[in-house]
């Protein structure tokens, strides 16, 4: 048996250090019960929270609308401004958040309050969103069969409680790593506004035209042309293969399908630079993910999206933005399922400059992206240091100053 460390002791749950105590969910926490009537008057201004007014993971509280802006019907709970709400349904999501304020929440929400005296709420959240509290919830929900968390299963949920002075410490350092994350993301906002406002300009108007001409695309540069998708690229979806699940082995080799990469796989069908466009699926409306993306290097691409290889009067970065930046409803088929078929990629109309515009077009929003990227990298990194310090702070493995 390993030796115990000088200000630490052993616990069920591990060693810890000696001021702190293992204690179950229901020896300091308390659920909310007892329903009321969102149509009741007293309500109507009320914010109202649901699970999607939550962000999986991270604590954080989305956009939410007040009580009398939502067609409630069934009963809610009412919370104050010391509650903390957590999702009880699907806690493989992980959905929590610290409102710090009153208001109305879901049924499908537990709002729990603490025993100030040993616990605050700023602590209690970042205890609900440690990897250990889901897995075990989602556990509990997996033995039952219900995405479901009962609130027996939360009262004997046991945790390790640190003093209020460092539970206050700690929930500062997370917090303010939060407000990293936070404000990296909106700075990929800020940018990814700034190239969608770009794109509208730079693939419609060009770079420093004086002159423009009418067409059945708008104002266009006078020195541009309208082309039909099919005179500028070779199509070669007779070369895509889709391999079932099962069939597929392991590999380093990305397969796509109609919005990026969906497997990696042992064998390739294309090896140079190419577009995709997807085929088929919901996306094709509603254009949460990519709709015309570059693919390179070795490929192996299924059914379900469109290769394309741009002319060599075309480069494939300019086509590739453009693809992305237009509308399809005009070409898509089929309602339920939508489709965008061969027949109708070939007509799609292009906007097209000269091969150096096209460069240099291309060039501005890959600067644009670059810089997109950076951002997201950055926040990953941020994300990874607050699981980091979760499993450290949470745990008393290291300890802050108080």
């Amino acid at each position: 048996m390993s030796e115990v460390r000088e200000g630490y002791k052993m616990t069920e749950l591990g060693e810890i250090p000696s001021e702190w105590e293992v204690v179950s969910f229901k020896n300091c926490c308390s659920i909310v019960s007892g329903l009321v009537d969102p149509n009741e008057e007293k309500y109507k201004e009320y914010p109202h929270i649901g699970n999607a007014n939550i962000e999986k993971e991270s604590g954080k509280l989305l956009k939410y609308n007040l009580v009398k802006d939502e067609n409630l019907i069934s009963g809610k709970f009412l919370f104050n401004e010391k509650h903390v709400l957590y999702g009880k349904i699907n806690p493989h999501f992980a959905k929590a958040a610290y409102p710090m304020f009153g208001g109305l929440c879901s049924a499908d929400m537990y709002p729990i309050e603490t025993n100030l005296e040993i616990l605050i709420p700023e602590y209690l959240l970042y205890l609900i969103l440690d990897n250990r509290f889901t897995k075990a919830m989602t556990a509990n929900s997996a033995r039952t069969g219900i995405p479901k968390v009962n609130k027996q299963e939360m009262d004997s949920y046991k945790f390790i409680l640190p003093t209020i002075e460092e539970q206050q410490k700690i929930s500062s350092i997370l917090s303010t790593v939060d407000e990293q994350i936070d404000e990296t993301q909106q700075l990929i906002v800020k940018t990814k506004e700034l190239k969608k406002g770009l794109m509208q300009q730079l693939l419609t108007k060009g770079i420093g035209h004086t002159e423009f001409k009418q067409t059945e695309l708008g104002e266009i540069p006078l020195e541009w042309n309208i082309y039909v998708l099919e005179e500028i690229v070779t199509i070669l979806d007779g070369m895509r293969k889709p391999i079932k699940k099962n069939d597929r082995k392991p590999g380093k080799i990305p397969y796509y399908g109609a919005t990026g990469v969906i497997d990696w796989v042992d064998n390739y069908i294309f090896e140079e630079q190419l577009i995709l466009v997807g085929e088929d699926g919901e996306n094709l409306r509603s254009r949460v993910l990519p709709m015309a993306f570059k693919i390179h290097g070795k490929t192996w691409v299924n059914n379900h999206a469109h290769v394309l290889k741009p002319n060599q009067n075309i480069n494939i970065d300019y086509l590739t933005y453009y693809l992305e930046s237009i509308d399809y409803d005009d070409y898509i088929t089929g309602s339920a399922q939508p489709k965008l078929n061969q027949a109708q990629l070939k007509k799609i109309k292009t906007l097209i400059p000269t091969l150096q515009e096209q460069q240099k077009i291309a060039s501005i929003l890959s600067t644009v992206d670059a810089q997109i990227e950076v951002y997201e990298q950055e926040k990953v990194k941020y994300e990874e240091l607050k699981k980091g310090l979760m499993q450290q702070l949470l745990t008393g493995q290291v300890r802050v100053k108080i």
